[in-house]
C-alpha cells in the first residue's frame, strides 16, 4: 500500500474531510482530491503538508531485505490465483521464518500496513501468523490483525498435500486455532 493510499485512509478513518486537511495546510481541496483519486503525482513536501494536517509524520524506514506482510500477501494472491498452492504455501513460510528472525520493532514495521485481501482462509492465516510471532516478542498487534476473525465453520490448513497425518489441534498456536487456521507450532518452527 503506498504513501497516498495511507493518507487517504488515515484521513477517512478519523472522520476528516478533505477540505480540512486543505483547511489546515494550505492545500487546494481539489488537489487533495486528484492526488488521493491518483490523478496528480504530489511532490514530496506536499506529501508531508498532507500528513501533518492529520497529525502524520511521514518517516523513511530502512528494512533492507526484508518484505512487508503486504508484500508477501501480493506474492501469496498471484500464486493462489494461478492455482500453484505449494508456492503459495511456500511465501507464506518465508514470511513465517522472516518474522521468527526479526526484532520487535521491525516485526511491528513490517506487519503494521493492511494487506490486500486475498482469500478468507490465508487472510486468516496472515493475520494469525503476525499475531502468533509478535506475541512472541510482546510487540503490539496491528488493527488490521485484531479485526480477522478468520473462518466462520470449519478449518483449513495451507497446501495440505505434503502432510501425511493431520495436524493435532493441541499443537496448533492459539492465533491460528481461533481463527481457523491448523498449522502446528512445529511446521512454524522447523521452517
Amino acid at each position: 500500500m503506498g504513501i497516498i493510499t495511507q493518507i487517504a485512509r488515515s484521513r477517512r478513518r478519523r472522520g476528516i474531510t478533505a477540505a480540512q486537511v486543505a483547511e489546515r495546510t494550505g492545500l487546494k481541496t481539489s488537489n487533495l482530491y486528484a492526488i488521493e483519486q491518483g490523478r496528480r503525482s504530489p511532490t514530496v513536501e506536499t506529501l508531508e503538508r498532507a500528513a501533518a494536517g492529520l497529525g502524520l509524520r511521514l518517516l523513511a524506514v530502512d528494512i533492507g531485505e526484508l518484505s512487508f506482510v503486504s508484500d508477501f500477501a501480493e506474492v501469496i494472491a498471484d500464486y493462489d490465483a494461478d492455482g500453484a498452492e505449494e508456492q503459495a504455501y511456500r511465501a507464506f513460510m518465508r514470511l513465517n521464518r522472516q518474522l521468527a528472525a526479526a526484532p520487535a520493532t521491525t516485526q511491528v514495521l513490517l506487519t503494521y500496513t493492511p494487506p490486500r485481501p486475498v482469500t478468507v482462509e490465508w487472510d486468516a492465516a496472515l493475520a494469525g501468523l503476525v499475531e502468533w510471532r509478535l506475541r512472541q516478542k510482546d510487540a503490539p498487534i496491528p488493527d488490521w490483525v485484531e479485526e480477522n476473525l478468520g473462518l466462520d465453520a470449519g478449518h483449513w490448513e495451507p497446501w495440505p498435500s505434503v502432510r501425511h497425518t493431520d495436524p493435532d489441534v493441541h499443537l496448533v498456536p492459539g492465533p491460528f486455532r481461533r481463527r481457523g487456521i491448523w498449522i502446528e507450532a512445529g511446521e512454524l518452527d522447523a521452517a
